[in-house]
């Protein structure tokens, strides 16, 4: 069925998958401090009142990058935008950068509803500093959204009022049918995605950006779920430090991943994960062909 859509959209590590999660009231896109953490598009379908809708989590655009995987991450994230009844477009309270005026560029002629979202506002220590934050936004950046919210999603500051607002700005609006080439994810997905945000919450800054996930079999039993995986690097001196000491570290991603895939399956979880080196996974076509 048609839903109305709701795209979130922003430079990398300003909160858009904890704010999805948030909105759509369950752990859905993996969520950590570290940029990048989201590389597809990633759904859900919530109702607010009467209006019936399709969100979207989208990786952080870095127009800076320009290799195919950013490339595509970027084509990614860019993807909802014109089939959007709504977009929302999360800034940090650090101030409008050239990352910020990019995104703001190219949305600036699209026809939805675009809310401007200022977040990490407790960082703030009084009302009066806040009001000047948003004053000092420059106006030709500005005028190009029709709500200016100020949020903490970290401490779901102003979120119902969002929510309320995104309520309001899509009642009369129409459903959105022609964005049907996008394909929902699978189970398979959010499997491999828990153990991606395991790892990347474990892992050094660096190291995350080098991994992949494969999942090779998932097998339902009476009281739990069989599940292999592997955790790809591109570089062999990081294999050892995603096993870490007597596989202290691999097991920390287990326990970490196991305890996301659980709630995601509501069933117990044997998790295998296997560390494998393969040189050149990022430019590998398959690989690719899965962020188109």
């Amino acid at each position: 069925m048609p839903n109305k859509i709701i795209s979130i959209i922003g430079k990398p590590n300003v909160g858009k998958s904890t704010l999805f999660n948030l909105i759509s009231g369950n752990h859905i896109a993996a969520e950590t401090s570290k940029p990048h953490t989201t590389r597809h598009l990633i759904d859900s379908n919530i109702s607010i009142n009467d209006n019936k809708i399709t969100l979207f989590d989208t990786p952080g655009i870095n127009f800076k990058d320009r290799k195919i995987f950013n490339r595509n991450l970027n084509k990614n994230a860019l993807s909802t935008i014109d089939f959007s009844n709504i977009i929302l477009h999360i800034v940090s309270i650090k101030g409008i950068k050239k990352e910020d005026n990019d995104i703001n560029l190219n949305i600036k002629e699209i026809e939805a509803k675009k809310f401007l979202l200022i977040n990490k506002i407790d960082l703030f220590s009084n009302r009066k500093d806040l009001a000047e934050y948003i004053a000092s936004i420059p106006e030709n950046f500005s005028s190009s959204y029709h709500e200016i919210i100020p949020i903490s999603i970290k401490k779901n500051k102003n979120i119902k009022e969002l929510i309320s607002l995104i309520d309001s700005n899509l009642t009369g609006q129409k459903n959105i049918t022609s964005f049907s080439s996008y394909i929902p994810k699978d189970r398979n997905f959010y499997i491999e995605e828990y153990i991606r945000e395991a790892s990347i919450n474990f892992l050094n800054l660096e190291i995350p950006y080098n991994i992949h996930i494969n999942l090779e079999k998932i097998h339902e039993r009476k009281n739990n779920f069989f599940i292999s995986a592997e955790i790809i690097t591109n570089k062999k001196s990081h294999m050892n430090i995603i096993i870490g000491k007597r596989a202290s570290m691999l097991k920390k991603i287990n326990i970490y991943a196991r305890k996301l895939i659980k709630a995601y399956l509501k069933k117990d979880i044997f998790l295998e994960l296997v560390v494998r080196y393969k040189e050149n996974w990022k430019e590998a076509k398959d690989f690719l062909d899965t962020y188109k």
